[in-house]
């Protein structure tokens, strides 16, 4: 029940971000900042970046994922120092920063503002990830997160 509870949570992360996208984001930074190019509609533009963001956020939910039943399920350790994972877990990174250059490369072309949208998919993908697996990982791993020995000093 324990780890049922953990993979809520972990799935709450990624809802909120993707809430804070739709409803944040969009409507009070992108919408009055971008200027796509002349073959697009404004409207057209930011349901594409929706679009491409939501795919973001559901590839580092499911990494995030991963690495909890990967520390969880598979490996088997009972100190983090032993246990080594900082490589898997700097791996897995890499598949957020993957999703926030794919949908930087896919996200159409303005003429100003794609800065904003480029920002808001790496932090998005970024701390989906960061946050799950710093503040939920699994008791054996709970170190292994670059940063994770200063933000869960108090265990």
């Amino acid at each position: 029940m324990k780890h049922l509870a953990r993979m809520v949570l972990i799935s709450i992360i990624p809802f909120a971000v993707f809430m804070v996208m739709l409803y944040g984001e969009i409507d009070f930074i992108l919408e009055p900042r971008v200027s796509p190019a002349s073959n697009m509609s404004s409207q057209e533009w930011l349901q594409t970046f929706r679009q491409l963001a939501t795919y973001g956020i559901i590839a580092s939910w499911i990494v995030t994922l991963i690495w909890y039943d990967m520390g969880q399920w598979f490996f088997k350790v009972n100190d983090w120092r032993a246990a080594n994972r900082r490589a898997v877990w700097g791996l897995l990174f890499l598949v957020p920063v993957g999703a926030f250059a794919l949908t930087s490369y896919f996200t159409p072309q303005a003429q100003e503002g794609a800065f904003w949208a480029y920002l808001f998919y790496f932090i998005n993908n970024v701390t989906i990830y960061y946050l799950g697996t710093v503040l939920l990982s699994p008791p054996a791993f709970m170190y292994t997160p670059l940063g994770a020995t200063v933000i869960r000093h108090w265990r």
